[in-house]
């Protein structure tokens, strides 16, 4: 499998070219729908905007729901090909000292290395990838390809949208003190500052911060901050140390660390089936997401989709039903996502929950499981 996929294709053979489906987007959910679509035998066409490889702002962390979605759809081996990073504890910060939780089935891993990766095991799946292209479906079912100032339109049998968060630039509603705003960075630890396969999460009036180890020794730094305080302060950078100096982890952010951002995080329901239009991970619907579950999602809306769109290639879109499959498979995760992402966003509500799980060991297993339910967790240790 090569690790940097290139294009297979050029837009003339495009233009020509007879399909089953066009996927737009080479992320996570993406090259996991190409990937299952032409395993079924299907024509696919992969268009993605960027090359390979490429950094995300991403908190990078695989949880147990991925894992058991990529051994599922015969990925399986891929992590520790990739030399993922098992993650075993989850540091939890309101205050200066951590509440300690054990996980299990969670795993540290780049964008670079993952998304070329999974974009990889599509082309060798028999899908055609295109690169440093703009793709856009219209009213009418086609897709329209922009390559080096040349367009062509694609028709398909149906169009899987898994274009994340850019797929809703229409919809970004005014950014309010409150809307929170995505920040990342990758950062060196040559110092050893932070303990190998730990989680660090620390929580503050100002937003979140999410820290992990990756597989070739760096770290994630991936933070959720207020627009307010972004307000009142000289940028991103400053915010996300502010915030880990509440737990004593300000030096893993240095003078030269550069935070890339993306558009506010905010909540919002799409249609996920549209005509042939199938959409997938963030761009069906996104809800704030706590560590892992970002990634999670669009690998599992990956694989879950490629039933529907094969029915939508074979037997037209009222086969399909997308829609209802994702509303069944989403729910309670957007749910829970949404209640954790609220609590999380209160520091008091979480101290007080650290705090009341120390006195009463009765309440350890449900209060921290509430709060880190998405890593499978079993209480370990808990200090106030």
């Amino acid at each position: 499998m090569s690790e940097t996929p290139v294009s297979t294709i050029d837009l003339d053979a495009i233009r020509t070219d007879s399909w089953d489906a066009v996927v737009v987007g080479a992320g996570l959910a993406g090259s996991i729908a190409a990937r299952g679509l032409a395993l079924e035998g299907h024509r696919v066409l992969l268009v993605e905007r960027t090359g390979f490889p490429r950094p995300k702002v991403c908190g990078c962390c695989l949880s147990s729901l991925a894992t058991r979605t990529l051994e599922s759809v015969g990925l399986g081996e891929l992590l520790a090909d990739c030399g993922a990073r098992s993650l075993e504890e989850v540091h939890l910060f309101a205050g200066s000292r951590p509440a300690r939780v054990s996980i299990k089935g969670v795993f540290g891993l780049s964008r670079e290395v993952l998304d070329a990766r999974l974009a990889a095991a599509a082309v060798d799946a028999g899908a055609e990838l295109l690169l440093n292209a703009r793709a856009s479906a219209e009213a009418d079912g086609s897709v329209s390809v922009l390559l080096d100032g040349r367009s062509v339109t694609v028709r398909a049998s149906t169009v899987v949208l898994a274009s994340g968060l850019r797929s809703h630039d229409r919809l970004e509603p005014e950014l309010r003190d409150r809307s929170l705003v995505g920040v990342g960075a990758l950062v060196p630890d040559p110092l050893g500052l932070h303990p190998d396969g730990v989680v660090g999460m620390v929580v503050d009036r100002e937003g979140y911060v999410g820290i992990a180890p990756l597989e070739d020794g760096r770290l994630t730094i991936a933070s959720a901050i207020r627009a307010d305080a972004l307000k009142r302060s000289s940028g991103s950078r400053d915010v996300v140390t502010r915030i880990l100096a509440k737990a004593g982890l300000e030096r893993l952010v240095g003078e030269t660390t550069r935070f890339t951002g993306v558009p506010a995080l905010r909540r919002h329901r799409v249609s996920v089936q549209d005509n042939r239009l199938l959409a997938i991970g963030d761009a069906a619907g996104f809800v704030e997401p706590i560590t892992g579950e970002g990634m999670s999602w669009a690998i599992a809306t990956g694989a879950a989709v490629v039933p529907s769109a094969s029915a939508m290639i074979n037997d037209g879109p009222a086969r399909a039903n997308w829609q209802g499959a994702y509303r069944r498979m989403m729910r309670g995760r957007h749910l829970r996502c949404a209640l954790v992402g609220t609590c999380i966003g209160r520091p008091r509500l979480v101290r007080s929950a650290v705090i009341a799980s120390s006195i009463l060991p009765v309440v350890r297993a449900p209060v921290l499981s509430g709060l880190l339910g998405r890593f499978d967790p079993s209480i370990k240790e808990t200090t106030a």
